[in-house]
């Protein structure tokens, strides 16, 4: 911006002793920014607010939880001017993740600052793992600063993250609830260690407080894969904690690990933000009782292409969902900056846009000449290949031709030989049952015919069924249906299975109706708490989840004691029927 009276001042924003954010959002929607020194002051004022918060805040009052932003400003708006919201008096609590990724990181961040100094009490910013120096650099908040103001604003930034608070305390008729951007911790056992963190530095690697911001819930594909690799032995429902892998720092946490948490700190569930969802997703790992224990809440539409946001409000009455589309942001004129600097972020999109089309070009040329080249062979253009290959054979085909004449198929000179061998076992073996000879060649031919068949079997494709937790399974290679319920079932999904929710924005999901058929979290909707309720445990162990270390040894401690119960009952029986007088003696023994 060249015209420095294009720049929005303290002067022309403050309207009473408060940011005017209608100014300040019709300037944003022309493209205008601040003065940096407006910026620098706003900073300075608002850390005065969040020095005077501790680590974990407690709330009792109604409130609106926002996931992720990610600098997507117009729709972040659309969503804050909901005048549904404006009903009930609350609240709003972010969880962190406002900057990096979206064009409009630093509008945002702005315009969620000024929200805080307007009403410090009734506003929460929390601490996210894009909320540092190390994320910024790299997913682009800091060359947004450097680009629309500069690097003293962005030093300033950077000052401000290292005071946000991390963790909230959600105090309600219906429970309370534990709300931070990623989750808990294997160094956290009671709420009263957050407090003792030193949160007013750049978030280190491990710990705690990295922990808070990194960690995911525990998916069950990803407790599969770790399993069948031998990096696990846990049961499912026993998991506390395994690396996080995905994102190279933390941990995922298990249903144990969340269980030993709420129920140290009589918490009801986790709220927290940190994944893409489609606007809020529950896990409730797949209990027998379908309450959630964590929630996970995105409220940036279209951050994947179609994602829906969503935000999650917590009262009195249980807990109500809203999910909103993805808009398009529309600048108005006149625009308050230059062409070039307008036009720059929209040439790189069609740039990525051009080199992606470019590189799927080139994608499907290459797998059109490895077709060419496939068809060559097939059609024994090259020597060195010992059978044909056939291109979309089909089982039933009559138009499938058979190999040419001198190429032999390995498999058919296996079944040669292998009915050649059997062949000769029969003949053998008939041609003089008395002879000793020829019998012990017809059991030698018998198996290497089985040795044959087994190793043909071995070549043949085993089909690998992924299924939850909850599916049966048996020895028989078969590929289950997927079960109705998921192990991370999407609220919004929910809705539209039971509710018949309309299409969005402006529908409102509540959970818990009066139909006992359409309530979908049924017992948050009431008071009442059940002592041990995480404690709980399925009647029946589900046969799909693999057994422990612990559990093989106690499976065969058990076969071990009952195979030599049942010679002693086998032997205690042959020694009765020698001695009436011993077995009387016996009986009574094994009375005692």
């Amino acid at each position: 911006m060249t015209d420095q009276s294009l720049l929005l001042t303290e002067k022309d924003l403050i309207v009473n002793g408060k940011y005017d954010l209608s100014i300040l959002q019709n300037h944003f929607s022309h493209g205008g920014v601040l003065d940096p020194n407006t910026v620098v002051n706003l900073i300075t004022k608002v850390i005065f607010l969040l020095n005077a918060e501790p680590n974990l805040i407690q709330i009792e009052s109604e409130s609106l939880i926002f996931g992720d932003i990610h600098g997507n400003y117009f729709n972040f708006i659309n969503i804050l001017n909901d005048p549904q919201w404006e009903k009930y008096p609350h609240v709003k609590i972010f969880l962190g993740d406002y900057v990096d990724r979206g064009k409009w990181s630093t509008e945002t961040i702005i315009t969620l600052l000024c929200l805080k100094y307007n009403n410090p009490d009734s506003v929460v910013l929390l601490r996210g793992n894009h909320e540092s120096s190390s994320m910024t650099h790299v997913f682009g908040f800091e060359t947004e600063c450097l680009w629309k103001y500069n690097r003293n604003v962005y030093t300033e930034f950077i000052n401000l993250f290292n005071y946000l608070p991390l963790c909230v305390l959600l105090l309600q008729p219906i429970g309370t609830f534990f709300l931070c951007h990623g989750g808990i911790s294997p160094s956290l056992r009671y709420l009263s260690q957050i407090l003792r963190i030193n949160r007013f530095k750049e978030p280190p690697e491990d710990g705690l407080f990295c922990d808070l911001l990194w960690s995911d819930p525990l998916q069950y594909d990803v407790y599969e894969d770790r399993y069948e690799q031998g990096l696990i032995d846990e049961d499912w429902y026993e998991t506390t904690f395994i690396d996080n892998d995905a994102r190279g720092c933390s941990y995922f946490y298990g249903y144990e690990a969340v269980v030993q948490f709420l129920e140290s700190n009589e918490i009801r569930a986790i709220i927290r933000a940190h994944e893409c969802v489609d606007g809020v997703q529950q896990h409730d790992f797949e209990h027998e009782d379908g309450s959630p224990l964590v929630f996970t809440v995105f409220s940036s539409p279209g951050y994947d292409g179609e994602n829906r946001g969503g935000v999650l409000f917590v009262g009195n009455d249980g807990m109500k969902v809203k999910l909103y589309n993805n808009i398009e942001p529309e600048f108005k004129s006149p625009i308050y900056i230059d062409a070039f600097k307008l036009s720059m972020p929209y040439l790189f999109d069609k740039l990525q846009t051009a080199c992606d089309q470019l590189m799927i070009l080139m994608f499907n040329l290459l797998d059109g000449d490895i077709e060419e080249d496939l068809k060559e062979y097939s059609n024994g253009s090259n020597e060195s290949i010992t059978h044909p290959i056939v291109l979309n054979k089909e089982e039933d085909s009559e138009e499938f031709q058979e190999p040419e004449q001198g190429v032999v198929d390995p498999l058919d000179q296996l079944y040669k030989d292998i009915n050649e061998e059997s062949q000769l076992s029969s003949s053998q073996s008939n041609k003089d049952e008395n002879d000793l000879y020829n019998q012990e060649e017809s059991e030698s031919s018998d198996d290497e015919f089985r040795k044959q068949l087994s190793l043909l079997q071995k070549r043949q494709p085993t089909v690998k069924s992924t299924n939850n937790p909850n599916e049966k399974k048996n020895n028989i290679i078969s590929i289950a249906p997927p079960k109705e319920s998921a192990i991370n079932k999407s609220v919004d999904q929910m809705s539209i299975n039971h509710l018949a929710v309309a299409s969005l924005p402006n529908s409102n999901i509540i959970l818990g109706s009066s139909n006992e058929k359409n309530k979908l979290f049924l017992s948050l909707t009431t008071p009442e708490k059940k002592k041990g309720f995480f404690r709980y445990k399925f009647n029946k162990r589900n046969e799909s989840v693999p057994l422990s270390l612990s559990q093989l040894r106690d499976e065969w401690n058990k076969l071990l004691q009952k195979e030599s119960k049942d010679f002693n009952d086998s032997k205690d029986s042959i020694n009765s029927s020698k001695s009436s007088s011993l077995g009387g003696f016996l009986s009574k023994e094994r009375f005692f």
